[in-house]
């Protein structure tokens, strides 16, 4: 079975954890409070100049904000990337009204500034932004952004976001694309193009990337285009050619933060590490990028002791950070098997943040895993999952306890039911759901989830197994074999590898063979406290 932690960091996104499931690792840092309007006065600013954009006969959607009227004419600002495949759009404003967009009003800055703007016409009155310059945003000010998340089982279709987060970065250099702030609000698919705004209520930024956990949700690492890089393709709208223009400046400790990120997804990380040290050189009080360098050495470079001396400086300089309580708790977990210290990370998280379902997820996971505390377990499971109804992470744990553990079948199909349904491409609930179906003498289901996921992690370890367990059902045992010891070198889990082995010998008239590999998988599931398994491995040995 597969059990997962999924892995957040702050400018880096990994999947990590512990020899079997993954732990999710960080989410936001609160902000520094700075600024002269409430929450509620932005949230307002946002929702009057903040439109819905959807592509013509397509399911493509985004967001925008209004950033200039003349007469009847309106112009809306985007994420390039947000009207880059379609042809005609129509917009939503905040009042409900539809307007169609003008025929070829897109206009794109160019391939290396992923801006755009878009034109409609109405006789009616909307609110357009009030530009604010992004040279004053420093690390832990106060910053909003706004935008209609894509529609999920539990969001609809054109409803607005509003999330409140703290900058992290304000680079003076941009990537490729012309993205060089950094912030850590929760974000969702779908708000790309939607205004950031600072905390009095003016827009500095267009919001347009955002990295992901394994289920699919942002993790709070997010890049925004400042509004003065609309000079060059919008210079003749007033609002724009009031902005201060950038100028050639030296590089601060931010433009080493984000070559540092640039870096690491390139998979440079000796480069990533010294830009961190960079940053860290010319700012020392800079947290975030203690925290990020930590995670490095975490991941990367097997330095534990170097990265819990990161987390630990980056805690002391920003005590109400969320995001390091989380990734020190995965370490501390990992890697000095430290569950008490762990579990107070994560407590401290929910503490100053109580939303996050990935710090849930994983909490329950060490209840579930290392602790035995099962109704502990279920109820962290139940709260990421209230907080997310999406979550595969959380479904795919709760249903391996449900089963593994707690013998209860039914409740775990429904879960994996609800994983897939989340997500239709992710591989973990298909492998899950596939074994329990398997040894619950259920082959017509079982390969069916087999079979998808065989095409959907082909060179993956889960779809090896899949590729070796339909090889059983066509009794080519030595073929599967062959797949389940390819599987073991990526990583398969010890348990299922040798459950499925002893599978393949029986096969192939080796029963000595087949009881020694049951009887190592029977060894781990006692261990781990895999009742059904135990008993499944059990009834196998006896009638073999």
């Amino acid at each position: 079975m597969i059990k997962y932690i999924a892995g957040l960091l702050s400018g880096v996104l990994i999947v990590t954890g512990f020899p079997s499931p993954n732990l999710a690792l960080g989410k936001t840092l609160l902000a520094v409070k700075s600024g002269n309007k409430s929450a509620i006065a932005v949230g307002k600013i946002a929702k009057d100049i903040s439109v819905y954009i959807e592509t013509t006969g397509a399911k493509n959607t985004g967001s925008g904000m209004i950033l200039h009227r003349q007469g009847d004419l309106y112009t809306v600002l985007t994420a390039a990337h947000v009207v880059r495949k379609g042809k005609g759009f129509q917009f939503t404003t905040p009042d409900g009204q539809v307007h169609q967009s003008i025929d070829s009003s897109v206009r794109q800055a160019n391939n290396s500034l992923d801006l755009a703007t878009v034109q409609f016409r109405s006789n009616k009155s909307y609110q357009v932004a009030k530009l604010g310059s992004s040279q004053l945003l420093s690390a832990g000010m106060e910053i909003y952004v706004a935008g209609f998340p894509a529609q999920t089982i539990a969001i609809r279709s054109g409803i607005l976001n509003f999330t409140k987060g703290a900058v992290t970065a304000n680079a003076n250099k941009a990537n490729g694309q012309g993205y060089s702030l950094i912030y850590n609000n929760a974000t969702l698919p779908g708000m790309s193009g939607g205004p950031v705004l600072n905390d009095r209520g003016e827009v500095v930024a267009i919001h347009g990337q955002g990295d992901r956990a394994p289920d699919g949700q942002k993790t709070g690492f997010n890049l925004g285009i400042v509004i003065e890089k609309c000079h060059p393709f919008a210079d003749e709208i007033i609002a724009v050619k009031q902005l201060p223009v950038f100028n050639n400046r030296t590089p601060k400790a931010d433009d080493y933060f984000l070559a540092a990120s640039e870096s690491y997804e390139a998979g440079n990380y000796q480069q990533a590490a010294a830009n961190y040290d960079k940053a860290i050189k010319l700012n020392p009080q800079y947290a975030e990028a203690y925290n990020n360098r930590g995670n490095l050495r975490y991941q990367q470079f097997n330095n534990s002791t170097g990265a819990l001396a990161d987390y630990d400086k980056a805690i002391a300089l920003r005590p109400n950070s969320t995001l390091t309580y989380v990734n020190r708790g995965g370490l501390r977990a990992d890697k000095f098997n430290d569950i008490k210290g762990a579990i107070a990370d994560f407590d401290k998280s929910i503490a100053l943040d109580d939303q996050d379902y990935l710090v849930y997820n994983n909490r329950g996971y060490l209840k579930d895993a290392k602790l035995n505390d099962l109704a502990g377990a279920i109820l962290d499971y139940d709260r990421a999952i209230a907080l997310n109804p999406r979550s595969v992470l959380a479904y795919n744990n709760r249903g391996n306890l449900n089963y593994h553990k707690l013998g209860k079948k039914e409740a775990a199909i429904a879960d994996y039911n609800q994983a897939i349904s989340a997500n239709v491409q992710s591989p973990i609930a298909y492998y899950n759901r596939g074994d329990l179906y398997y040894f619950e003498g259920d082959r017509t289901a079982a390969l069916q989830d087999l079979t998808v996921l065989a095409e959907l992690n082909s060179k993956g370890w889960t779809g090896l197994m899949a590729k070796g367990a339909i090889a059983l059902e066509q009794r080519q045992a030595q073929a599967a074999l062959n797949y389940f010891n390819q599987a073991a070198r990526l990583g398969a889990e010890p348990i299922d590898h040798h459950k499925y082995r002893g599978l393949a010998y029986k096969q192939l008239g080796k029963r000595s063979a087949a009881i020694a590999e049951w009887q190592k998988a029977s060894a781990i599931s006692n261990k781990l406290r895999y009742r059904k398994d135990s008993n499944i491995l059990q009834r196998l040995m006896k009638l073999t």
